[in-house]
């Protein structure tokens, strides 16, 4: 999964990294058992500071959706495992959702766009 920030936005880069995990795992494009980047390379990747990484890490660890393996690096949680998974009918919702999204983009419109548009 290709994580980005938009600095652009009016919403923290930690916000949004954290969102992008979230949705990430709970979509299923990151399952339990995959590895996350190193704080080091995702803040060098997403150009921010390792300690926004880092508190990311950390909120998502306490939230139990991801783990740290000493020696190894840090991984999707078992108890990560996409909602989706659990409710066959958040995996309908997600589609649509999916679909939304990929409409939005082709018509040109931006994370920010399609943010105001959702909260509208």
């Amino acid at each position: 999964m290709k994580l980005s920030v938009d600095r652009d936005l009016p919403v923290p880069l930690g916000v949004q990294l954290r969102g992008l995990i979230e949705y990430g795992i709970a979509c299923g494009e990151l399952l339990p058992g995959a590895r996350l980047p190193s704080v080091r390379e995702l803040a060098d990747e997403l150009g921010v500071a390792p300690m926004t990484v880092s508190q990311v890490y950390r909120e998502l660890k306490d939230g139990g959706l991801i783990e740290a393996r000493a020696g190894l690096g840090t991984f999707v949680s078992d108890n990560g495992a996409p909602a989706a998974a659990l409710d066959p009918r958040l995996a309908g919702l997600q589609r649509r959702l999916d679909g939304v999204i990929e409409d939005a983009l082709a018509l040109g419109l931006g994370p920010g766009e399609l943010a105001t548009m959702f909260a509208a």
